[in-house]
């Protein structure tokens, strides 16, 4: 196939509607804080919405192959709760409504932040806040991340019950993307 056809394959399926159903891909987010003895504080583990722009990633990785296309940022922020209520996340959404931190995975094929279960068919990211990171200037209050590609287009987005982060506290986040 030429490069030309597969530019118009690209442009077929970007034209395509209800992306993450024709992706049958589903996406699992998770966030725990640890004391200083590694106890568990606080766990949110729950689905994710996969956002529309998640479609142009994939049609870049598979079509032209570009490297900027692989996911490899998480992006946290304090922008997912509205007079008390989690808001809700929309699949038009591009970006966090008030990023705070922005963490990146240098290789995603060669990193030991990247788990990919081929039998599963699934793929893991693991980001560590160490407890003198992600504090801003002594405590953070997050409730909204998103999944990322190199070139900062949003792949998926979580909004959540408030983790608050002090320096006497680890955070991870899991962030799994699997097909369904």
């Amino acid at each position: 196939m030429s490069f030309e056809l597969f530019k118009k394959v690209k442009q077929v399926l970007l034209n395509q509607k209800d992306y993450s159903e024709k992706l049958r891909l589903k996406g699992i987010f998770e966030c725990r804080t640890y004391d200083t003895n590694d106890n568990i504080i606080d766990e949110i583990h729950d689905d994710n919405i996969i956002v529309n722009t998640s479609f142009t990633i994939i049609t870049d990785l598979f079509v032209d192959g570009v490297s900027l296309s692989k996911i490899n940022t998480l992006k946290i922020g304090s922008g997912g709760i509205y007079n008390s209520n989690v808001k809700i996340a929309l699949a038009t959404e591009t970006d966090l409504y008030t990023p705070l931190e922005t963490k990146v995975t240098p290789d995603i094929y060669t990193s030991d932040e990247v788990l990919i279960d081929e039998l599963n068919k699934t793929m893991t990211w693991t980001w560590t806040f160490a407890q003198d990171e992600g504090n801003g200037s002594g405590v953070r209050i997050y409730n909204e991340a998103g999944l990322f590609s190199a070139n900062g287009v949003m792949f998926s987005k979580k909004n959540f019950t408030e983790v608050v982060k002090t320096p006497d506290k680890k955070m991870i986040v899991k962030w799994s993307i699997k097909m369904v």
